[in-house]
């Protein structure tokens, strides 16, 4: 059977308006969260105890028997900047090399209004058994902190603790820099050539 080409026009523009209608809403849900506008931001961030502020990574340093059993200190800050949202949870993956002191490697709560922030923190120190005499031990351990919305992945972030022997021996007399060395040799040859200008002129 022939079908002519206005019919063959017709038929296809029918099939396309039946797919977008199908398959938009799921479009605009996985872009957008339905009909909303969902921005959420999750930093994590870590300090050790006596610093400041908090950083992306910290160092321990193991020679320093004060330093290596220093609390360290994680921060997971949650923002959000869109529409109001429901069911998050945050979830903290704290590495086998560290003890957690205090808070809650998991956090879920019912709503986050349009910019509101939630702010959790989750103290630790480094296990002994990570302290090595090596003197050229270092490691590095990640922890992550991830965050879903209504169970689905929503974002996550990761902060740094290195750690291991990294001593500065200074002789008795002193220490001079090869800053030092250098300014020294640019210091001769400057009295040097000055010598040799007066010398000429004698």
């Amino acid at each position: 059977m022939k079908i002519n080409k206005w019919k063959q026009t017709s038929l296809i523009v029918s099939l396309a308006a039946l797919l977008i209608g199908v398959f938009m809403p799921f479009v605009k849900s996985f872009a957008y969260g339905g009909e909303e506008e969902i921005i959420l931001k999750i930093v994590k961030e870590v300090k050790l105890s006596g610093d400041a502020t908090y950083k992306d990574k910290v160092f321990i340093d193991l020679t320093n028997k004060d330093e290596r059993v220093k609390e360290i200190f994680f921060r997971i800050t949650v923002t959000n900047t869109g529409d109001k949202v429901e069911k998050l949870k945050m979830e903290d993956f704290l590495p086998d090399a560290l003890t957690k002191v205090s808070g809650n490697l998991t956090e879920e709560w019912a709503v986050l209004e349009k910019d509101e922030t939630k702010t959790f923190e989750i103290k630790a120190t480094l296990k002994s058994t990570e302290i090595k005499e090596d003197k050229d031990y270092e490691k590095c351990v990640v922890n992550k902190a991830e965050l879903r919305r209504d169970g689905n992945f929503a974002g996550s972030d990761v902060a740094t603790v290195c750690y291991g022997n990294k001593p500065v021996k200074l002789p008795e007399t002193g220490f001079l820099p090869m800053s030092g060395f250098v300014g020294l040799g640019m210091m001769s040859l400057g009295g040097l050539l000055r010598l040799g200008k007066k010398t000429k002129k004698k």
